[in-house]
């Protein structure tokens, strides 16, 4: 008992010494930035980010032993999920009170530009549902049959929805320069269609508000749809109400601007989800913040042999080799190791941790 004191004191006392540290390299970039010009202050910049980031690791995990203690329900996670949840249904509900009235505004139009509204509130109904699904497999998940829990379907129906929105508004560009070549365009925009595009358009702007203030993988999704929605909604009524009363070929050119819109945007986003879910790399700082727990963690492990990060979905997967004395008792080894293990762990973005302990470097 006496020894896990022990060590549990010198690693307050190594904690101190390194946040000291920091607070000295803060204050001297304090002092250098007086002297530097604008080409290299974001260099100075991003330097005091990662030092002060390094300074939050260390504080949050100062506590965190080789002693597992018993993990409560965060309240963050609980109310993330609990706001995923409302504003999945939220979403639902907007997208098919959009999908009846649009219809209806394209029966009375026969606007291409508000069809393309039509075609984005059906699909909108389609990755609403996909997210909703989703989050609804993520909370009731079997721990006996998915052991790892199922996180990484929010990043698959984000993919799910990239795909459907960029092949479906492909079709609808297709039928926009159809139209145009064959001349084939009878549109009249009136009153009630104007009503029901402005009313969609400040559905989808309130909902956007509340989704810009939590930071998650579905408000993600759920923010970049909104805004899509927001953007189109407003160049197809330019458009149709253009191609009414002045051009009648701004209306299908109209529609071509949607489409193309949306299929960009989820173009990105498909190339922003697909490097999570098969193993890209993280971020350099966040492989800063792994490297700074690890070699302060404790004084006797003497170097970092190998350390692989990689996302497994919206988190990612620490593989770390540390090297220590082959004297040391298995006793204090393990303690080490399975208290760096529980530090990473603690990070926000690091969701699993394997540590191999070795008495020499081989690069294994």
């Amino acid at each position: 008992m006496n020894n896990d004191s022990d060590g549990l004191n010198n690693l307050k006392k190594r904690n101190i010494k390194n946040l000291e540290k920091i607070e000295s390299h803060l204050n001297d970039l304090s002092v250098k930035k007086k002297f530097i010009n604008e080409n290299i202050e974001k260099y100075y910049e991003n330097q005091r980010e990662t030092l002060n980031t390094f300074k939050d690791d260390l504080l949050n995990s100062a506590h965190i032993t080789h002693v597992k203690m018993k993990k409560d329900d965060d309240p963050d996670e609980i109310s993330r999920k609990k706001f995923d949840h409302l504003i999945s249904k939220v979403s639902l509900s907007i997208n098919v009170s959009r999908l009846f009235l649009n219809l209806i505004a394209s029966i009375l139009s026969g606007s291409y530009s508000v069809i393309s509204t039509l075609v984005d509130s059906s699909l909108d109904l389609a990755t609403g549902g996909i997210i909703y699904l989703s989050n609804i497999a993520i909370t009731n998940t079997n721990n006996w049959f998915y052991p790892r829990g199922r996180q990484r379907l929010e990043v698959l129906s984000g993919i799910i929805c990239a795909v459907i929105m960029g092949i479906a508004n492909c079709m609808m560009i297709l039928n926009s320069f159809q139209a145009i070549l064959t001349n084939t365009i009878d549109i009249n925009v009136d009153k009630a269609t104007v009503g029901i595009m402005l009313f969609g358009i400040l559905s989808k702007f309130l909902l956007w508000i509340v989704c810009k203030t939590h930071d998650t993988p579905t408000s993600k999704i759920l923010r970049l749809d909104l805004q899509n929605d927001i953007f189109t909604n407003i160049v197809a009524l330019c458009g149709a109400y253009i191609g009414t009363n002045y051009w009648i070929y701004a209306d299908p050119i109209g529609a071509i601007i949607v489409c193309s819109w949306i299929v960009s945007s989820w173009y990105s986003s498909f190339n922003e989800q697909i490097p999570l879910l098969v193993g890209g790399q993280i971020e350099q700082q966040q492989y800063n913040r792994i490297i700074n727990l690890c070699i302060n963690h404790d004084e006797k492990i003497k170097c970092l042999d190998h350390l692989m990060v990689y996302h497994i979905g919206s988190n990612v997967q620490v593989e770390l080799h540390i090297v220590m004395d082959e004297n040391l008792p298995l006793k204090v080894t393990h303690d080490i190791t399975e208290g760096l293990t529980h530090k990473l762990t603690n990070l926000d973005f690091v969701e699993r941790v394997f540590i191999h302990c070795d008495y020499r470097v081989d690069g294994d």
